[in-house]
């Protein structure tokens, strides 16, 4: 009876941690009609248009834990005229949580005076990798644009993550 009162104990305190846990979160102002966030579809059309894949897929090393691979990428799109941000992060296994943190947008009149005009979070969990955009609805013709963030997974209590900063491209 003993064992069966601290059997029942460990599982009620994980099922409290996990429903603690957000599913599939993505931080965002709401209110800022300046972000779309990209519909799967239209992700699945930026892939195929950059090479079947984001480009370039860094692979940041075999590691029996972490972040084994990351893509960064932003894509002026004249045709519709905003600016795709796009990111993908791989994990060794299955991990608590897989996703990018701090993926700044930048934006600047110049090479040297940088505006950051956006910082969000976004992930999912109880999954391998995970890959996800948004667009940037407001670019301004002859301004510079580029993005950086930091890829990340957790295993456990245990985070491991690496950063990555796109190229700077003019719109």
């Amino acid at each position: 009876m003993n064992m069966r009162k601290k059997i029942s104990a460990i599982i009620s305190l994980v099922l409290i941690i996990i429903m603690t846990i957000p599913f599939a979160a993505f931080a965002e102002d709401e209110d800022d009609e300046r972000f779309t966030r990209m519909t799967p579809e239209e992700l699945s059309g930026y892939l195929l248009e950059i090479g079947a894949g984001f480009n370039p897929l860094e692979i940041t090393g075999i590691q029996a834990t972490g972040v084994i691979a990351k893509s960064l990428t932003i894509t002026p799109d004249y045709s519709i005229g905003k600016i795709a941000v796009l990111y993908y992060t791989k994990a060794s296994s299955i991990a608590n949580r897989v996703g990018i943190k701090d993926l700044k947008l930048y934006e600047g009149s110049s090479l040297y005076n940088w505006t950051e005009i956006r910082n969000t979070t976004d992930f999912d969990i109880f999954t391998q990798e995970y890959g996800s955009g948004y667009y940037y609805n407001s670019p301004v013709s002859g301004y510079y644009y580029y993005a950086e963030g930091d890829h990340y997974c957790v295993f456990g209590t245990t985070m491991y993550e690496s950063h990555k900063t796109t190229p700077t491209y003019q719109y």
